[in-house]
């Protein structure tokens, strides 16, 4: 039998996933003296209230302005002038310690040449949950069908959809401390006839994800938590077999809260990929999800992101490849309500490879830019950014580089 190949990571040990999140936990303000905050409620915070029914409705316009390579084209780039309008609503029903929450967002994308590329996607997520002093139960179910890109790799607008399903509780076991479970079930199921680089997509990716997740949530502050917690996923392909996969995870995550001046989230993890196929290689190693925002001054605000994870390929050469990122932006309040912002983003995709079926490869993917916006009161934002993207490839014909300048009207987010 031959044997499976170990991969990128160098088996770090799973402590490390702890001893950052205590790190981050130590930095975070430890107020313990202070009554902990309940979670956001939206029924409390919406915009709209009258009764028992709440709703946040926004509108944004994006993406309008010059893309100058529409379909990340290697030789002969394509521009179009294009635009998207999104209206979106969140809102629900309160009876007593129970809420039903809906979200419904649809994105309406418009090319003026190559209507090849418009599409209406559209997001429907039901929440129901109960939120008493001991004990949180709650569903969810989240419907999308979608045409766009499907992240870094695929370059065509193909569509999807991406139905998924959950339900579990928070159980609290002391003052600051609850018991998180859940159980997740989501697909993703491409349209048949959705091809790219003559690869029929829904034989590529078609697949169903479970995931069970258990662990602990710790409330350091009123503005920071702590979750631990042990996820245990399967995967499984419709027709790509060889991808099949077993995993577990052990993740820390520490929350913070808007009002802090640290504040979003940063997850750290060890995750341990079984692949059910022999020549497919395994993964051990760290994953990450960083997505934290700095007020530094009054006027001055950073943002930091990182990135690493399995992702799944379309090419039957390469099961899956590990994607890491890294993103900053800086927002500085020029005079006013006018305010200036420079961002740039990385990514590597690095590929595994069947056994002896293709050399190794890696692409890398890089943006960066700049605009401007001015604020008119606390919920709408006029916003004229500029950002060059480009893509380098061991394969020559999957380079790429692209100027887009667009135009944003934001009302509500």
């Amino acid at each position: 039998m031959p044997t499976r190949q170990r991969t990128l990571a160098e088996r770090p040990r799973p402590v490390l996933a702890l001893a950052l999140a205590g790190a981050l936990a130590a930095a975070a303000p430890a107020r313990a003296q202070q009554v902990p905050q309940a979670p956001p409620d939206l029924a409390d915070t919406a915009r709209i209230r009258f009764g028992p029914f709440y709703f946040q409705p926004w509108l944004m316009i994006t993406n309008a302005g010059l893309d100058t390579n529409v379909f990340n084209d290697f030789e002969e780039p394509k521009e179009d002038y294009t635009f998207t309008l999104t209206p979106g609503l969140e809102g629900g029903m309160r009876a007593g310690a129970a809420r039903l929450n809906v979200r419904l967002v649809t994105d309406y994308v418009w090319y003026r040449t190559y209507k090849s590329e418009q599409a209406v996607d559209g997001s429907t997520r039901l929440h129901f949950e109960l939120r008493g002093a001991w004990l949180r139960p709650f569903v969810s179910a989240e419907w999308t069908n979608t045409r766009s890109r499907p992240g870094y790799e695929i370059d065509a607008r193909a569509e999807r959809n991406t139905p998924s399903y959950e339900g579990g509780a928070d159980v609290r076991v002391a003052s600051r401390t609850w018991i998180v479970l859940s159980l997740r079930q989501a697909k993703t199921e491409f349209l048949a006839g959705e091809v790219y680089q003559d690869i029929p997509l829904d034989r590529a990716l078609n697949n169903q994800t479970q995931t069970a997740n258990a662990g602990l949530r710790i409330e350091v502050s009123p503005l920071t938590t702590l979750t631990i917690s042990t996820q245990l996923q399967r995967v499984r392909f419709e027709a790509s077999t060889f991808r099949d996969n077993d995993s577990y995870a052990v993740v820390s995550t520490m929350n913070f809260s808007p009002d802090a001046l640290l504040s979003g989230r940063a997850s750290v993890g060890y995750r341990n990929l079984q692949a059910k196929t022999v020549g497919v290689p395994d993964f051990l190693g760290v994953v990450a999800g960083v997505n934290l925002s700095w007020a530094m001054l009054s006027s001055t605000r950073m943002g930091f992101g990182v990135d690493r994870d399995v992702a799944y390929s379309f090419e039957d050469v390469y099961p899956y490849y590990l994607q890491n990122g890294v993103n900053v932006s800086i927002t500085q309040r020029l005079v006013g309500s006018l305010e200036a912002a420079v961002q740039g983003q990385r990514a590597w995709l690095d590929y595994q490879v069947l056994e002896n079926a293709a050399p190794r490869r890696r692409d890398q993917v890089t943006s960066y830019g700049g605009g401007i916006g001015y604020r008119f009161g606390a919920v709408v934002r006029l916003g004229l950014d500029v950002e060059q993207i480009e893509r380098r490839s061991d394969l020559p014909e999957r380079d790429y580089r692209g100027l887009r300048v667009f135009g944003s009207l934001r009302y509500g987010q």
